[in-house]
This record gives C-alpha cells, structure tokens and sequence, in this order.
C-alpha cells in the first residue's frame, strides 16, 4: 500500500483546486497512485476545483425576460 506524504497530497490537492481535475490526473503517476484516485482525495479533504470561465445566466433564453419585455416598465 502507498501511503502519501503530507507534500505530495498538498501538491495533488493544490493542481486539482487551482488547475482542475486533469492536471492532478496528470500528477498521479508521480505519487504512486492511480489517476481515478485524486477525484476520491479531494471529496474526502472538501477540495473543489474553480471553474473558469464560467458562463454568465443568459436571459435571452428565458421566457419570463420576454413576457417582461413585451409588457414594458412597471409604473408605481
């Protein structure tokens, strides 16, 4: 059984937070572990990885913009 260093666990965990799931992947060889292990690490330490460029909500697509729209401003 391979048992992880302190080091090596916080750099697996650091890629998979900073640049994602593929480049820890990528790592995995280095440490002795199989890459569909890192996945299982970061749930058990809570680790997520950013997403970046996220797509913003678009409100073209919703039909509640539209019927808004047709109706106009909301006079109080």
């Amino acid at each position: 059984m391979n048992i992880l260093t302190k080091e090596a666990l916080n750099d697996l965990l650091d890629t998979y937070a900073s640049q994602g799931g593929d480049a820890a992947r990528a790592l995995a060889p280095k440490y002795g572990i199989k890459p569909v292990y890192v996945k299982k690490l970061a749930v058990k330490h809570g680790v997520r990885h950013r997403r970046i460029g996220r797509k913003p909500y678009q409100h073209k697509r919703d039909h509640r913009w539209a019927w808004a729209i047709e109706r106009g401003a909301v006079l109080a």
